[in-house]
């Protein structure tokens, strides 16, 4: 399945056929990979494409460019608003990339917009938020464990738009301090479709947040849109930018996520990677700390827990990152384990532990 929905993408010969016979379950796995609207691009581009596969793209293409008009109209107002508040906001991951690595923003699929400010003005933005009418939903992280906030904008009772607000990239302690938000902006450009507030990462930092994401986040998940992301980043690297690319990879100590992701892009879509970039990288990465339950998605959750407490730094500290794992806020507890019941909230937190240390011993 992933093989045909990778030749869809990379040409020249596609599997229209496999489409016409299998509708259903290729549109689905294409989805689920965010790579059905390339899917449609390409088919819309192929004169050998069957004209009823031609016929359902299209109308998906239609959707989803509904969609992103919305979602386009919401994140401009954002974007005003955060600039007249004092607050310099970056767009990132998957809504940066939707901008400056495709043709049109609808195809590249997601399900939030990710937004990166610096900690000091996390009050602020979320006042803009709420006077915007987005509202918090409810999360189980603490100071130590999650480092951005969810807003959603209803209306009707519709979902409208999400907003993942980060104040840190990454939630991981491994990776949690690879970049600050101030640098970011230093090297940061403009998204004009976005208002002339918006701004987007820099290509070298793009391309280290791209490869980072899947393994700090996503544990080297095979998800196509990730690598057709790091593709089309490679792409625009120029000489100087690869240099400054390996070379904030060492810093950071993040060589080995880099490479992982850079040769799982060659892998699939023969992503252009000079070849002294890799070796470089590998040299790098032969001197980091091992990382190997994030690249590893069959890894025990409670691996990457000892990892953060391990990194989290001081006794203190790690008490109160397991602490917040095992006890969330009250109202997470009653929102999202008992919406309508007055069971104890004693034995709703017993309820999530006795289930968590399930899901943390278990390999996925």
């Amino acid at each position: 399945m992933t093989n045909a929905l990778a030749a869809t993408l990379r040409g020249p010969s596609r599997p229209w056929d496999w489409w016409a016979a299998r509708w259903d379950e290729a549109a689905a796995a294409a989805r689920a990979h965010g790579v059905l609207p390339l899917a449609g691009e390409a088919a819309l581009a192929d004169p050998a494409c069957p004209p009823a596969v031609r016929a359902r793209f299209e109308e998906q293409r239609r959707r989803d460019a509904a969609l992103e008009l919305v979602r386009e109209h919401e994140l401009r107002r954002l974007f005003d608003r955060l600039a007249a508040a004092g607050v310099r906001a970056l767009v990132v991951k998957g809504a940066d990339l939707a901008y400056s690595c495709y043709s049109s923003p609808e195809l590249r699929p997601r399900t939030d917009t990710d937004l990166l400010i610096e900690p000091g003005h996390r009050r602020r933005a979320a006042g803009v938020l709420r006077e915007l009418g987005y509202h918090a939903v409810p999360q189980s992280g603490g100071d130590l464990l999650m480092y951005q906030e969810p807003y959603r904008l209803e209306r009707d009772g519709v979902p409208v738009h999400v907003v993942d607000l980060h104040w840190r990239l990454f939630n991981p302690q491994r990776y949690g301090a690879v970049f600050e938000a101030a640098e970011l902006l230093e090297r940061a450009g403009p998204r004009r479709a976005l208002g002339t507030a918006a701004m987007g990462l820099s290509p070298a930092d793009a391309l280290l947040v791209a490869c980072v994401h899947r393994i700090a986040h996503h544990f080297d998940r095979e998800r196509l849109i990730w690598l057709v992301d790091i593709e089309r980043l490679a792409v625009r690297l120029a000489p100087a930018d690869w240099d400054a690319f390996a070379a904030s990879a060492a810093v950071r100590r993040v060589s080995a996520a880099c490479l992982r992701s850079l040769e799982a892009a060659v892998s699939s879509f023969g992503a252009q990677v000079p070849d002294e970039v890799r070796g470089r990288l590998r040299r790098q990465a032969a001197s980091e700390p091992d990382d190997a339950p994030f690249r590893d998605a069959t890894a025990p959750h409670a691996a990457r827990i000892a990892s953060d407490l391990r990194l989290v730094g001081g006794w203190p500290a790690r008490a109160r990152l397991l602490r917040q794992h095992l006890f969330p806020p009250r109202h997470y507890m009653r929102d999202v384990y008992a919406p309508d019941s007055r069971l104890p909230l004693a034995i709703l937190y017993l309820k999530r532990i006795v289930r968590g240390s399930h899901r943390w011993l278990r390999r996925a």
